[in-house]
């Protein structure tokens, strides 16, 4: 018998308001290959489902859509060192993903040692309806491959590091 992933792979997003679905596309692409070095899980737009996992995970590795205003399909790396430090949506409504993150390993001890990074797809459509443009089908499917395989995995992590350290 194989050992447990130590990675989780986590679509976040609506995949009916079109780009913002990325992170639930790409997540099940990759649940439809079962590459056996990571874990997958499509949380939809309630992140705090992955606190209900029983597994202990070394990382976990969130995929989502990102605005930030750089062109539709570019990608953003991201690893939060002390997540502490970022502030707090101003919404009573709902959490914002760092609110999200924090809350994580309060609800689930086996998340206190686990590192998050954030692959984040800028979108370009975030209308009513299914599918994703062209530019973010593009990037998602280089994420897809970058994942496929365990280097990959480690290349998706390197570059999320070699970001925050700039």
């Amino acid at each position: 018998m194989s050992p447990s992933p130590q990675i989780l792979v986590v679509g976040a997003g609506n995949e009916y308001m079109s780009d913002d679905g990325v992170g639930v596309y790409v997540v099940e692409t990759l649940q439809q290959m079962s590459p056996a070095h990571i874990a997958c899980r499509n949380c939809g737009t309630d992140l705090l489902k992955i606190a209900s996992e029983n597994r202990l995970y070394q990382s976990v590795i969130i995929v989502d859509a990102i605005r930030s205003g750089d062109e539709p399909g570019s990608i953003h790396w991201f690893a939060p060192v002390d997540l502490s430090s970022y502030s707090s949506s101003q919404s009573v409504h709902q959490l914002s993903l760092i609110e999200n993150l924090l809350l994580i390993p309060l609800m689930n001890a086996n998340f206190r040692q686990t590192r998050f990074y954030l692959v984040g797809i800028e979108p370009g459509d975030l209308h009513q309806g299914a599918g994703l443009s062209r530019s973010v089908q593009n990037s998602a499917d280089r994420i897809i491959k970058l994942l496929q395989s365990k280097e990959g995995v480690n290349q998706v992590i390197n570059q999320c590091f070699k970001l925050e350290t700039q």
